[in-house]
């Protein structure tokens, strides 16, 4: 769990939320005063997932909070949104340990993914920091059809060592209830 401001971002398992199984996620909280005023739930199937939630469950550096999100909305703008990927080994560590489906450790594989363009970060909505770790929330496109990244990253010596992340699909519309 980390915190900023009136924001709370919750990492976590949660076995059994549907029928179909077990998901992974995040969970955002917005709070006004002591009420929650909105809240956000991004999950995946957990199913053939590596450990999502293996990490520290609180941030042990908060004295690095300000340049660790610096760090990672410089890195988001300029290299996931503006593409310019041949600055990403000024980010990340090149065995960056990946918490995400489908993509293997070190940076090759994310290189790889955002070289070919199948997935595409197009504007950076909400980023929650605290210590060494960093989440932001982008919209954009996975194989050309609309998408939300949600990724955590926890920074060691300025650098992202670690990667935690769940993508979900853009519905094409709301149900009525939801635009009233």
């Amino acid at each position: 769990m980390i915190a900023a401001d009136d924001m709370v971002v919750i990492h976590a398992d949660f076995p059994g939320h549907a029928a179909s199984g077990d998901f992974t996620g995040f969970e955002i909280i917005r709070l006004c005063g002591d009420e929650v005023a909105e809240r956000w739930l991004a999950l995946q199937p957990a199913i053939g997932l590596p450990t999502q939630t293996d990490a520290p469950d609180h941030a042990e550096h908060p004295e690095q909070t300000r340049l660790s999100r610096r760090l990672v909305d410089y890195y988001t703008d300029n290299v996931l949104i503006g593409g310019n990927l041949p600055h990403i080994s000024r980010f990340i560590v090149t065995d960056l340990a990946h918490h995400a489906p489908g993509l293997g450790d070190g940076i090759a594989p994310l290189c790889a993914v955002l070289a070919n363009r199948l997935m595409c970060y197009h504007n950076r909505l909400l980023t929650v920091a605290e210590g060494e770790f960093v989440l932001t929330v982008c919209t954009g496109g996975v194989h050309d059809e609309p998408a939300v990244f949600y990724d955590l990253y926890r920074l060691d010596l300025a650098m992202i060592v670690e990667h935690w992340s769940v993508t979900t699909a853009v519905p094409t519309s709301l149900p009525r209830s939801v635009m009233q």
